[in-house]
């Protein structure tokens, strides 16, 4: 996915630069099983978000396609297929994410009528109020307006919403980074036990390891737009193999540090509008080589990980 960046009218005519674009997302590959959540992580910037709404439908990749069910997901959005409905969002500010102006039960009401769920206006409040009790709010509060809620009830409410176009497929984008612990730790265990309820599947975008942790099958580690190790959870938290993914889990604060604690990365994080050549984490890698600097790292199988990494043997 790359983005047209604007410059000035006077570069463009005295300076006569072409357009430039950022590339956000650059060759992707990942697949999720159904019933299974799979996570994102990486530092802000490196394209999880872009991912997560590429899948949603909300953007149109610049190539490649996502593909559901065996269709792509860009026809989907476009011309409201059936498999518009199993596909469902939430986002990370659940405030943005609804109209102040509605009431908690339009808003949850508005995905069933605009999908054609249901037309009855009594059925469709009745399925309102079930969705409410479902997330562990009250049906009274499809009266309230979304300033009347706290941060986490908010987010039962974004799930809610989610939920009502009864989804197989939840695409969540940082859904309780702006939640304290205690809170985050009640949505958490809530989408879980969603998820066991419904079989729903979770496309899981952060940058908090420890709730990847307790929430995904599968780990992908995205770095400035490059997908560059994908494991499933517990042999990518025992055995990294990128040293990126290393660096990502040695930041983790524990309360006692032993000798092997490991350096945090080099320098700055590069200019996406101007990538390292070849590997782009080399800028900032301590293990990298003339080999890195020369060619791009191809995305290969060892052992039970897909490591995007010239000397992934070499340092572990």
């Amino acid at each position: 996915m790359r983005f047209p960046v604007k410059s000035s009218w006077i570069d463009r005519l005295v300076k006569r630069q072409p357009q430039r674009y950022l590339h956000a997302v650059n060759a992707v590959n990942l697949s999720i099983a159904a019933g299974k959540t799979m996570a994102l992580v990486g530092e802000s910037g490196c394209g999880k978000s872009t991912v997560a709404r590429c899948a949603a439908g909300l953007y149109t990749p610049s190539s490649g396609a996502v593909i559901f069910r065996g269709k792509n997901m860009t026809d989907i959005a476009a011309k409201s297929l059936p498999e518009r409905r199993e596909v469902q969002m939430i986002f990370q500010d659940p405030y943005a994410s609804l109209n102040p102006r509605w009431r908690i039960g339009r808003s949850i009401a508005d995905p069933i009528r605009t999908l054609g769920l249901e037309k009855n206006g009594r059925v469709i409040r009745d399925m309102v109020a079930e969705l409410l009790t479902t997330v562990g709010l009250s049906p009274a509060d499809a009266e309230k307006f979304p300033h009347e809620f706290s941060g986490g009830q908010r987010q039962r409410v974004a799930i809610a919403r989610a939920l009502s176009s009864r989804p197989s497929f939840i695409i969540c984008d940082e859904p309780t980074s702006a939640l304290d612990v205690s809170v985050q730790a009640q949505i958490l265990n809530k989408m879980k036990d969603l998820q066991d309820q419904f079989g729903l599947t979770y496309l899981f975008i952060s940058h908090d390891l420890g709730v990847v942790d307790h929430m995904s099958d599968v780990i992908g580690v995205m770095y400035l737009g490059n997908l560059v190790e994908v494991a499933d959870r517990e042999t990518l938290f025992e055995k990294p193999m990128h040293p990126y993914t290393r660096l990502l889990l040695g930041a983790v604060p524990r309360v006692s540090v032993g000798e092997t604690e490991l350096q945090p990365p080099l320098g700055e994080l590069p200019n996406p509008m101007n990538p390292p050549s070849g590997c782009a984490f080399r800028t900032r890698c301590p293990f990298a080589t003339s080999t890195c600097a020369e060619s791009k790292p191809e995305m290969r199988r060892i052992g039970e990980t897909q490591v995007a990494c010239h000397r992934a043997e070499d340092i572990n």
